[in-house]
């Protein structure tokens, strides 16, 4: 079954497969991962986390980077190359009033830039 299907169109049914929570199909999920893992969509020389693990934590959509790759103000690359994806360079700032991130900050130049990027 998933064979046929494009990597996007596996991506998006385990997306939303993930969504419904406690209704989701755990077995179905690990199928589809498996799938993902076969061909080479999920990388899994990473360390740390699995791909099923990874998935499971972040999204159908783990694997792929969240914008702003490059610091704003020095162009700095921040992606975490030992890690891997999910995982960035970039430090979050937070308010515990507000409780969520208020701004991000550049491990090289230390300047910092909005949530939005």
């Amino acid at each position: 079954m998933a064979s046929a299907l494009t990597d996007n169109e596996l991506l998006g049914m385990l997306d939303e497969e993930r969504k419904k929570f406690s209704r989701s199909n755990e077995e179905l999920m690990r199928h589809y991962v498996d799938e993902l893992i076969a061909r080479r969509v999920y990388p899994t020389h990473w360390p740390g986390p699995d791909p099923h693990a990874r998935m499971r934590c972040w999204g159908a959509y783990w694997h792929l980077y969240r914008e702003p790759l490059n610091c704003p103000h020095c162009n700095a690359d921040l992606r975490d190359r030992k890690s891997g994806p999910p995982f960035k360079r970039e430090i979050a700032h937070s308010d515990r009033r507000l409780d969520c991130t208020t701004h991000h900050s550049c491990p090289d130049c230390e300047k910092t830039w909005g949530r939005g990027g």
